[in-house]
């Protein structure tokens, strides 16, 4: 889901470096079974 703003931001900053991190889910105890791609929960 991030890929059409780094993609923007890239294109109007090329020479600009961006660091991208996370806190991870159990930081907020998001756990399902079966992660799908944008529900931003991750796998237990």
């Amino acid at each position: 889901m991030n890929g059409p703003w780094f993609d923007n931001f890239h294109k109007e900053f090329p020479n600009l470096p961006v660091g991208v991190s996370e806190y991870g889910c159990e930081a907020l105890n998001w756990h399902i079974s079966d992660p799908k791609a944008g529900d931003y929960t991750e796998g237990v």
